[in-house]
């Protein structure tokens, strides 16, 4: 309650989540889990941040507050989009590139999408230049080769990754 203002005996409901309360995460996605359903969209049974609208074969994914919309009609997914921006303030960040971790790369001619995570591959791996002779564990007979190059120039990372 606001310093200096006391009721006593008396409770104060919220009417609106706080950002940044712990209940906020599950207002917000029981608000938007209302408005989509009241727009027509199913949510998956199998990913519930998954949204069918069946009728224009649109597909809608939230996660957090990121929204990714699929459809093969682009006057079907502005409509959502408008929509969505009614009720929600909303940035369009165009075309997605990356999501989750991945990147995405779209070919509208060939209507393909191509998804890969070749930063996250490059990030946690091991440059082969950096790569000293080092030994290879054996799991067959439990020992350790030497001179054999296994990707690991220190035994224990090695280990670790047994």
């Amino acid at each position: 309650m606001t310093e200096g203002y006391e009721i006593v005996g008396k409770v104060c409901q919220l009417k609106r989540s706080i950002y940044g309360l712990k209940q906020a995460p599950r207002a917000w996605y029981s608000d938007i889990d209302q408005y989509l359903c009241s727009l027509g969209f199913m949510r998956s049974t199998a990913e519930p941040n998954l949204y069918i609208l069946s009728t224009h074969q649109l597909y809608l994914i939230l996660y957090v507050d990121d929204i990714l919309i699929f459809s093969d009609s682009r006057a079907h997914a502005e409509e959502v989009r408008n929509n969505l921006s009614k009720k929600y303030k909303m940035t369009d960040l165009g075309l997605i590139r990356q999501f989750l971790g991945l990147q995405v790369i779209c070919n509208r001619r060939l209507r393909q999408i191509f998804l890969h995570q070749t930063k996250h591959i490059d990030r946690h791996t091991v440059p082969l230049h950096s790569v000293r002779s080092c030994s290879r564990y054996s799991q067959s007979t439990g020992n350790w080769d030497e001179g054999k190059c296994c990707g690991y120039s220190d035994k224990s990372l090695a280990e670790g990754n047994i």
